[in-house]
């Protein structure tokens, strides 16, 4: 009879810690899902004109808030005979397009010179339309002046 009891209140705690634990693994597996909502491009295909191949761009986004991050570095823009495709008005806020195959929104970024080697340069955060932002969804950055006659990238968002 002992050993009924015994066992009895064995199998209940382990029911009633079997529960409490199950509940903070739930509790854990939420947030733990929330980061699958960032998405990120750091592969681009360079398709430019003039632009070298040492270029490095990244591109993440979140698929949650929209919150997008672009940077590009190392960008010369000059063409094979040492004129830049670069106008003054590229220097400001709608230098380069940022485009996605989710839907019509163009995103404006603005691509600045670097005063210790004259090369390009792109530093920009924003907010997007969050859908756009997506798993195997396209992004391309391409200059505002030529619509990527000059400069092309494109890369899928993973």
């Amino acid at each position: 009879m002992i050993n009924k009891r015994l066992i009895t209140v064995a199998l209940s705690l382990l029911v009633i810690s079997g529960a409490s634990t199950s509940g903070v693994i739930l509790a854990t597996g939420g947030v733990a899902g929330a980061h699958g909502n960032t998405y990120k491009a750091d592969h681009f295909t360079n398709y430019s004109s003039f632009v070298e191949n040492a270029v490095k761009t990244e591109f993440s986004c979140s698929a949650s808030t929209g919150d997008y991050t672009l940077t590009m570095s190392n960008i010369n823009v000059d063409s094979s005979s040492g004129q830049s495709f670069v106008a003054a008005d590229l220097n400001t806020s709608n230098s380069l397009v940022l485009q996605f195959n989710g839907g019509e929104q163009d995103l404006y970024a603005p691509m600045n010179e670097n005063s210790t080697n004259g090369l390009f340069q792109v530093d920009a955060t924003g907010t997007m339309y969050a859908p756009f932002c997506e798993l195997s969804g396209s992004v391309e950055v391409f200059d505002a002046l030529t619509e990527g006659g000059d400069l092309l990238f494109y890369d899928t968002l993973k």
